[in-house]
């Protein structure tokens, strides 16, 4: 089961399955498809057994050289004492060293890596971080990843933010477990439901915002809200496939097609005639004043999406959508 996904679950006990406050809508976008929503080491257990290695090496060099003195025997330049309790001492020594050698090797079979090495590889394992919203980190896939949804996930999904009659199948969906740095600076981890279609763009996206340390406040699939955008919206959480209308239209969003991401949704709020969504968002109007989490035009945030080919709400004329990327089929 991945991680995070007990979460889930549990916020899947609310099937209001309501249609979020909130979404977008570029104008001239094609009404079929809608606009959007406004609604974003490992210990180094090789490195200790070394450490104590290393340690019983000293220990049996002191040994070595208590022995030489006691015997009165004659060191060469290298300070190595010749004899034959020397030599026992050392062979014990390289006896111990290959034991802790085979121990690090059993506890470590994945190669697990540390976050920063995982960081600057694009991709991987991270630290536990408090209060972000997130998975911690702490013994997961080096690499991010895609799957075809669970079927614990399917259950939890249906009636929330999926029912029958909806754009997208259940199998054109893709569950994806994403490494990224919360605004702490901790290493997460999170998920995102997409459509099958975009799936690996959106990791490769991802991975350039981790790598660039760009933070993100909670990364939690909608059942976690009772597939309520207001309420995801509030809780300052990035996330993708809803299937819902736009707000006050019957125009189904890019995210009923599992189309659509909203990241950081407090710092980039969605201006719908006037509105700010959510409420929070009012603090973050002034796009000049560019804080933690904002995202603004030519920044990481819409280069990385724009170079996979989505389209940012907070270029557009009306219902500007800060928060909001979208790739159209």
């Amino acid at each position: 089961m991945p991680a995070g996904f007990g979460a889930v679950l549990a916020g899947a006990a609310v099937t209001d399955g309501g249609a979020a406050d909130g979404d977008d809508g570029a104008a001239g976008t094609s009404a079929s498809i809608g606009d959007d929503s406004a609604d974003g080491a490992a210990a180094d257990v090789g490195g200790r057994f070394e450490h104590a290695a290393n340690g019983i090496s000293r220990a049996a060099m002191s040994s070595e050289k208590a022995v030489a003195r006691r015997m009165g025997r004659r060191r060469w330049s290298t300070g190595t004492a010749h004899s034959i309790g020397t030599m026992a001492v050392r062979s014990w020594t390289v006896l111990v060293v290959a034991v802790v050698s085979l121990l690090t090797a059993a506890c470590s079979p994945g190669g697990e890596r540390p976050l920063a090495a995982a960081a600057s590889a694009g991709a991987g394992a991270s630290s536990p971080g408090a209060g972000s919203g997130g998975t911690p980190a702490t013994s997961t896939p080096a690499a991010d990843t895609s799957e075809p949804l669970p079927p614990a996930l399917r259950q939890a999904m249906t009636g929330v933010s999926w029912q029958p009659g909806c754009p997208v199948g259940l199998d054109d969906l893709r569950l994806l477990t994403i490494a990224y740095v919360d605004f702490a600076g901790a290493g997460q981890r999170g998920q995102l439901v997409v459509h099958q279609a975009i799936a690996p763009a959106v990791l490769r996206v991802f991975a350039k915002l981790r790598a660039a340390r760009f933070p993100i406040r909670s990364m939690q699939l909608i059942e976690a809200y009772g597939g309520s955008d207001d309420a995801s919206m509030a809780a300052d959480n990035t996330s993708a496939f809803n299937c819902r209308s736009v707000p006050g239209t019957s125009t189904l969003s890019n995210h009923a097609y599992g189309r659509a991401i909203d990241v950081n949704t407090v710092e980039n709020p969605y201006l719908p005639k006037g509105k700010i969504m959510p409420p929070a968002g009012k603090d973050y109007l002034d796009r000049r004043d560019v804080r933690p989490g904002m995202i603004v035009d030519g920044d990481v945030v819409v280069t990385a999406f724009r170079a996979e080919g989505f389209t940012w709400g907070g270029a557009w004329r009306s219902g500007v959508d800060y928060q909001h990327f979208e790739k159209p089929k």
